[in-house]
């Protein structure tokens, strides 16, 4: 499936559905476990890139359903097939995208909080039901610092193995003082075009691809949704929410913030592509040295 060629998916989608007349086709190449389709310029229809990521769309599909109360437009998957691949597709929901928005302002951050109040709502067994993940804390500290054991597998011949020692020294040192209370369910990727906003860029339109949610600590929905803005954004997001989770969760917001670029790095060096994997290691380092952590 990973080398299906555009008359591919023509094919497949319309077979599958015959009550589709695609008139217009576009693919897009950023999706990270799914081929992006969009036909006619009103439906998304999102394609495992391979057998093993079937599970990851149909846990999404059942997350779905049970965040139909959600204040903000979600992927409402109209078109659902199961032969010869689980795949699906939901009706376009149009608008900018949040890293095109200048700033953060009062509106975004307004409705971030509502989604995070609403996301706050949805308890780990309902999560649990769907097949995606449920960490507590203490599994939640392990699995990142695991993570990180895979980027030193990775990139051991890019980066230095004494920064990617200090990587994960830091990130227990930022999470010491996790609580059982910090963890919720978590979008995963909540920033850049997974946001869909208003052509304003003052309110959020809806937000897709929840591929990556999980029961997991919801300073990492904090820190995408600020990422590509001033640090000081997270800041005010953070002042709005008036606990203690606020106080213990800016450093980690920060070290998610520090360590984003790592994932793209491990996926370049996994797929031969060295030289794109050491300017983004570089980018890393440049950041950690810019706070001192280096």
């Amino acid at each position: 499936m990973e080398d299906m060629l555009d008359k591919d998916f023509i094919k497949l989608i319309e077979n599958s559905f015959p009550e589709i007349r695609i008139n217009k086709f576009s693919s897009l190449d950023y999706g990270w476990n799914n081929h992006v389709i969009v036909v006619n310029d009103e439906i998304v229809f999102r394609i495992p890139r391979n057998k093993g990521n079937e599970s990851i769309l149909k846990n999404e599909v059942n997350l779905l359903k049970i965040l139909q109360k959600c204040p903000f437009s979600i992927p409402d998957y109209i078109y659902l097939n199961t032969n010869p691949i689980f795949f699906g597709g939901y009706r376009m929901i149009h608008g900018d995208y949040l890293n095109n928005a200048g700033k953060l302002g009062k509106g975004l951050i307004s409705d971030f909080l509502t989604l995070r109040t609403f996301l706050d709502t949805i308890g780990s067994d309902d999560v649990r039901r769907t097949g995606l993940p449920v960490y507590n804390y203490k599994k939640w500290v392990e699995g990142q610092g695991e993570r990180i054991e895979k980027y030193k597998l990775s990139l051991n011949e890019i980066m230095p193995e004494k920064f990617l020692s200090a990587v994960k020294e830091k990130w227990y040192e930022v999470s010491e003082d996790m609580e059982q209370l910090d963890m919720g369910l978590i979008h995963g990727d909540l920033y850049r075009k997974n946001v869909i906003i208003s052509e304003n860029h003052r309110k959020i339109r809806g937000i897709i691809d929840w591929s990556d949610s999980a029961y997991g600590d919801r300073a990492l929905d904090f820190a995408a949704f600020g990422y590509d803005f001033p640090l000081k954004e997270n800041l005010h997001m953070l002042q709005a929410q008036k606990d203690q989770f606020a106080v213990r969760a800016m450093k980690r917001i920060i070290f998610y913030r520090n360590t984003d670029g790592f994932y793209l790095a491990h996926y370049l060096a996994k797929t031969g592509r060295r030289k794109e994997a050491e300017m983004e290691c570089r980018n890393i380092v440049s950041i950690w040295k810019k706070y001192g952590w280096y």
